[in-house]
Order: C-alpha cells, then structure tokens, then sequence
C-alpha cells in the first residue's frame, strides 16, 4: 500500500515538538510551517537559525536540512506540505471580521485562537474548517486564524 504522502498532492498536519533533532526529509514537496503555540521555536533550515514566535511561517523546501535546535517545553507547529509544482501558502486572518467564506476563499482554515464562528457555532482551538463550493460565513472576535491555500489562486486575497 503507497503512503499516503507519496501520492497526495498536499497535506496539513499538527506536530508537537518538545525536543531538539532533525526533521525528516520529504523530497518532492515544499513545507510551510507556522508556530502554533506560545513556545518559542528555533529551527536551522540549511544551517540558517529562525527563531520562530507564535504564528511566525517558514517555508522551505523538502529537501532541505531542517532541525529544531532550541525549544523550551511543548511547541507545536502546523505544517503543509505540497508537491513540488503545486502552489501552497500558509496566511493569517487576525481580529474581528465577518467573512464570506468558500473554496475559492480557503482549502483549510485552522482556529488558532480567539472567538471564532462558523454559521453561528463556536469553533476551538485547531477546529478545522475545509470550506465547500457554497459560501458560509466565519465570525471572527479578537481572532487567528491560519488560512490554507492550495491551488492557482494562491497569493490572492
């Protein structure tokens, strides 16, 4: 059976990282990857430092030799991960905001923190949203949201 991550075009996942040590490589795919928690996060991605805040984004390629090299207790880091030639961005939406949201808004939203609304119900941390053809609406107060892009409108508003 193949691995999932050999045959999909992209993939989102939550790490914990409570220790120093390198990632595994994935050649093929291009990475993103956002601080997820308070806990300051220090990576070397081919031997430069990025000292990493609560929802700071890095991207690198799946080639590249990344570490975590400083942590200091649970971090955890959204990551996204896209075939080579397939367009992916990780973004923030912050503070309140009602928004019409749709397929060609997101492919994923991710609750980070603050109130967060989806038609009328309550969203929490790391609740994930995969937004369909129909348009819904996401209420945001004092909120992060981490918005996923994959597709030929990424780098769009």
């Amino acid at each position: 059976m193949a691995d999932p991550l050999e045959t999909a075009a992209w993939r989102l996942s939550l790490a914990d990282i409570e220790d120093t040590g390198p990632f595994s490589p994935f050649p093929g795919l291009e990475r993103h990857l956002l601080s997820a928690a308070p806990v300051p996060l220090q990576l070397s991605i081919d031997g430069a430092v990025h000292d990493l805040c609560y929802t700071q984004i890095v991207s690198f390629a799946g080639t590249s030799e990344v570490a975590t090299t400083a942590v200091h207790g649970r971090a955890q880091a959204l990551n996204l991960m896209v075939r080579s030639g397939i367009r992916g961005s990780l973004d923030l939406l912050r503070g309140d905001a009602r928004l019409p949201v749709s397929a060609g808004f997101a492919t994923a939203l991710v609750v980070l923190d603050g109130i967060v609304a989806l038609d009328g119900r309550r969203l929490e941390r790391f609740d994930t949203v995969l937004p369909g053809a129909d348009e819904t609406r996401l209420g945001l107060r004092g909120a992060t949201v981490a918005r996923v892009r994959v597709g030929p409108f990424c780098g769009r508003a």
